[in-house]
């Protein structure tokens, strides 16, 4: 099924205009229609919108694949949020947000990746409306309030607009909720923490003249220390030094230190060259002193003096061991209350309103801060009175050397991130019937969260400046000066820092006194004031033509404040606050206005070789006021050849526009991934080749390597504030299935459905690889701009702007069966299982770089980003009488970390071939990643009529087993050395439910 697009378009827009008319033409017949309101209500009651149409239909069977995740099954699984379910689904990949994340996250928050194509691809509605700016935080929808789940597994802009690529999720509420319930829940790991509670109680009552729900939800999740788990109690990177194997009995062993690479991997023990002990990079003239490169403290004596020190890596001075201080499970507490309401005005109006706030708060945990004089701008004067080395660090000798002091602040703790969100969300309106099969809703909806955070173990720069610059003892105190040797220039409240010795008790204390704390806030806001219409035209042979047409407008409001001292104002996107932490603060907004048509078109009904024959055609125009207006079209197609199956075609443009936080996000620091600069190793030649990626020659020894831990700096930002002009992305996404459901096996119901999605034009902020390969091999490149290199020729860091570069396309199939037996004397048993295959998922990074390949990630762990080919769920389920039990199976297939072939730049060692032309690295690395299977088990009992409440106990324990995640050293996962988005980090868990409804 192939189509041009302006084709496509163009038939669609044709019959789509001619419905519209021949509904205008009926207008007068609707008006005469003498049915009465009963009979409208009942028409109206036999027919459902499903989740994929706009279109209200009898059947829930359509040309769109939707897997739907029901109230029994979210009660079966015993989780306290949404995230968490949802995350366990097949045709979930890639890297969605989870409170695993600790390094880099650690909000609390859970965002949904269909077809590991981003968050942001995949839209999530709550009722058919959009709850806030994509991606949308699962966490913040209360779980007792939902009554099912449906997952749309294809594209779906032309019936909901932007972001709807990879899929959608529309949670259905429970509006006809009529009595109490209470639900208390606890949770425990097998190692005696992670406990977990929540408590939610929720009232409803339904009548003739309307209904409300209301209620509340709360839950607390306790931390989890990654030194509780062997996995994640110590980190592991892969390096050119020490070599270690991994024993297949748990632990590591000494390989040996050749430097040859194995099938298998070698890992080096330790970490970070950042340890408080320091790493001092010296002059030639020190590193004949002491015959090394760097030297660190001797932590038994006082660091005034050379021979305090001692070369790094002996007497305990190694690189330091972050992992034990990090969190393989962020601690999190949040109360959900929410209130629907429906008034019924008159027999075919009603007006309804639907409230929900969250408030959540979260504390993500990391090892102490990293120091580096280069990268975070400080220097450290040689007339310092604690600086035994008469150097400066920091700053650039006139060799163009620059002599590098790194350190841990332990003394000022770990780095804590105190977050706060608040989420409020609002839907209001209008909706009612004419006619005898029309039916329209008129609403505006709203949504506000709020972000605070506030990060703590951190010092300010600008104090910690003046605390290493020039000293000198005034009156035998050890006092700070502005010029050297110049007691009138006494810095007044400042004293001198040894940075040589942290664990001195003044360095401590004056560390301590210089803490810089910010507080940062974003704010989002979305508005929108929408129309929805859908019912019957007329009438043909095999059945009633119907179509839904509607409109709304939409604005997205951002604004980020930042504290003062974290504000970005130096080079390398540095602030008086360390650079991580460093943002800029920014508002913007953008508005867009849409319309669509869907058409539902019965073709044949009742006749040899087609019991039922339907089209579904579809458009949608959407102007938004940042760039020029974009229409999207579907064409679908549901042909039964007998009433037993179904078989399904559509083929549907997507697109994603820009989002707030792409267009306005200001400055934030990172260490991204790097593999390497191609500069490093050049000829005064060979730089002056390539002047705009590698500069000026700065002469001998040419251009220094500042790749450290397959690591640099890197400042990211949104299009506007770097000027760079996004536009939207713009793809294609196809599918075709089979249901089967024959009706002489009872209860048997099977689904395949195989799907293509390509995408162009896409959105994200781009890697430092990307840059200076672009730009090094194109000195026209607009990229060259965003790479910046300090004095000594070596790179300083990179800007990385959100811009529109690169395509993807994916293809792969899901299947599923479900077969519920006929009732046995031992009760009644169900089985079901679905299975989700990706058979490609491929990457063109800069389709206009011939020299860097197509990414082929299916089967690969790919920048933290998991996709196995396989991922499954089975199930079983037993009931009799009061009694039921469960048994679920989640599988996720074999992957890969690192890649053979060089081009993919995927090495596990961190080497990137691709800007590495001379040799640097030694070869490819591979690490496998096996087969992951978890079980669940649940059991539950319902004691009946206690008094005044029916009550009833579930009990379970996920994990059963205590499957350990597959190991993943910390070159490709900085959270506990696994994949926390796709594997359990707590092991086995059991937990408890009582519930007692009134």
């Amino acid at each position: 099924m192939t189509f041009k697009r302006n084709q496509l378009r163009d038939a669609i827009n044709i019959a789509l205009c001619v419905g519209a008319v021949s509904m205008l033409s009926m207008g007068t017949a609707f008006a005469q229609d003498a049915a009465s309101a009963t009979d409208v209500k009942a028409k109206n009651l036999d027919t459902i919108t499903v989740t994929g149409s706009r279109v209200r239909r009898v059947e829930t069977e359509t040309a769109s694949p939707v897997v739907v995740v029901t109230r029994k099954d979210i009660e079966k699984t015993g989780k306290l949020t949404i995230g968490e379910i949802i995350n366990e689904l097949p045709s979930i990949s890639g890297s969605p947000t989870t409170a695993a994340i600790n390094n880099g996250g650690g909000t609390g928050a859970a965002t949904a990746d269909v077809r590991g194509l981003g968050s942001q691809r995949t839209l999530v509605l709550i009722d058919g409306h959009r709850p806030g700016p994509t991606p949308v935080d699962l966490n913040s929808i209360p779980l007792d309030l939902v009554e099912r789940i449906e997952v749309l597994t294809e594209g779906s802009s032309t019936v909901y607009g932007s972001d709807a690529i990879g899929g959608v999720i529309n949670f259905i509420m429970r509006k006809n909720y009529n009595g109490a319930q209470y639900t208390a829940s606890y949770g425990e790991s097998g190692h005696h923490d992670s406990a977990r509670k929540g408590q939610s109680f929720i009232f409803g009552q339904s009548g003739d003249k309307g209904n409300v729900v209301a209620g509340v939800e709360y839950n607390k999740f306790d931390a989890v220390p990654a030194a509780s788990r062997p996995f994640a109690a110590h980190a592991y990177n892969l390096s050119y030094s020490s070599y270690y194997h991994i024993d297949p009995n748990g632990g590591f062993r000494q390989k040996g230190t050749s430097g040859a690479f194995g099938a298998d991997g070698f890992l080096n023990p330790g970490g970070s060259s950042r340890n408080p002990n320091g790493r001092i990079s010296l002059s030639p003239a020190l590193k004949a002193h002491y015959g090394c490169g760097s030297v660190a403290h001797d932590p038994t004596k006082t660091g005034t003096a050379l021979s305090d020190f001692v070369c790094f890596g002996t007497n305990g001075t190694g690189p330091y061991d972050y992992q034990p201080q990090n969190l393989i499970l962020t601690p999190q507490e949040r109360t959900n209350a929410f209130a629907m309401a429906t008034y019924n005005l008159t027999d075919n109006i009603s007006a309804y309103l639907d409230f929900y706030h969250q408030k959540q708060t979260s504390h993500s945990v990391i090892a102490p801060l990293p120091f580096d004089t280069n990268n975070d701008g400080v220097v450290i004067s040689k007339d310092n009175l604690y600086n035994p080395f008469g150097e400066d660090f920091g700053v650039a000798d006139p060799a163009n050397n620059v002599y590098q002091f790194r350190t841990r602040f332990n003394s000022i703790g770990e780095r804590i991130a105190n977050n706060s969100t608040t989420n409020d969300t609002v839907f209001a309106g209008l909706k009612g019937n004419f006619g005898q099969t029309w039916s329209w809703d008129a609403g505006f909806d709203y949504n506000h969260l709020f972000f605070i955070t506030n990060p703590t173990g951190y010092p300010n720069y600008s104090k910690l400046k003046q605390a290493l610059g020039p000293s000198m003892l005034i009156g035998g105190t050890p006092t700070c000066v502005a010029v050297a040797g110049n007691a009138a220039t006494a810095i007044t409240g400042c004293t001198p820092l040894n940075i040589f010795n942290l664990n001195d008790p003044s360095s401590i204390a004056i560390l301590q006194s210089v803490a810089g704390n910010p507080t940062n806030t974003s704010s989002f806001i979305e508005r929108t004031v929408e129309f929805n219409a859908s019912g019957d035209l007329f009438d043909l042979p095999a059945g009633a033509v119907k179509l839904a047409v509607g409109a709304d407008s939409r604005r997205e409001y951002q604004n980020n404040r930042v504290d003062s001292i974290a504000v970005t104002n130096g080079a390398g996107g540095t602030c008086d606050v360390a650079q991580e932490v460093c943002s800029t603060p920014l508002v913007g907004a953008f508005s867009v206005k849409e319309a669509y048509a869907e058409l539902f078109v019965p073709i044949l009904k009742d006749v040899p070789g087609a019991y039922r024959l339907n089209l579904d055609l579809g458009t949608r125009y959407s102007k938004y006021n940042i760039f020029a207006g974009n229409d999207s079209s579907k064409l679908a197609i549901e042909w039964r050849p007998i009433k037993d199956l179904l078989v399904r075609a559509s083929a549907a443009d997507i697109f994603r526009a820009p989002t707030a936080a792409d267009l306005f996000a200001g400055s934030a620091g990172g260490a991204p991934p790097f593999g390497g600069d191609p500069c490093v190793g050049l000829s005064a030649a060979g730089v002056a080749a390539h002047p705009n990626a590698c500069g000026p020659y700065p002469g001998p020894p040419g251009i220094p390597s500042t790749t450290v831990s397959g690591q640099t700096t890197g400042v990211t930002e949104g299009s506007v504030l770097a000027g760079f002009k996004l536009s939207p992305e713009k793809g294609r996404s196809y599918d075709f299935g089979l249901v089967y459901d024959p009706e002489y096996v009872p209860g048997l119901s099977t689904s395949v459905d195989f799907y293509r999605i390509t995408l162009n034009n896409l959105i994200s902020a781009i890697s430092p690889d990307t840059v200076i390969a672009d730009c090094f091999n194109s000195e026209t490149s607009p990229f060259c701009s965003l790479i910046h290199r300090g004095p000594s020729g070596g790179i300083t860091f990179f800007t990385l702007p959100s811009v529109n570069l690169g395509s993807l396309v994916t293809d792969g199939f899901d299947a599923s069966a479900r077969y519920k037996l006929p009732v046995f004397a031992w009760g009644q048993f169900t089985v079901s299982t679905d299975l989700t295959h990706i058979n490609k998922y491929d990457v063109n990074v800069d389709p206009a770089n011939s020299t860097l390949e197509i990414q082929h990630n299916a089967g690969h762990l790919f920048n933290t980003a998991n996709f196995a080919k396989w991922r499954g769920n089975l199930a079983l389920d037993w009931s009799k009488g009061n009694w039921n039990a469960g048994y679920r199976l989640h599988w996720v297939g074999k992957a890969q970390f690192g890649d053979l072939d060089p081009g993919q730049n995927t090495s596990v060692d961190a080497c990137n071939f691709q800007t590495n032309p001379f040799g640097i690295c030694p070869g490819p690395v591979v690490e496998k990643i096996p087969n992951y299977f978890e079980s669940f088990v649940t059991l539950g009992y319902n004691f009946g009529q206690i008094g005044t409440m029916d009550a009833r106990v579930d009990v379970g324990v996920d994990n059963v087993f205590d499957k350990q995640p597959p190991f993943i050293w910390s070159n490709a996962e900085t959270n506990g050395n696994t994949d926390v988005t796709t594997y359990d980090t707590i092991g086995r868990l059991f937990w408890a439910r009582f519930t007692a409804k009134f």
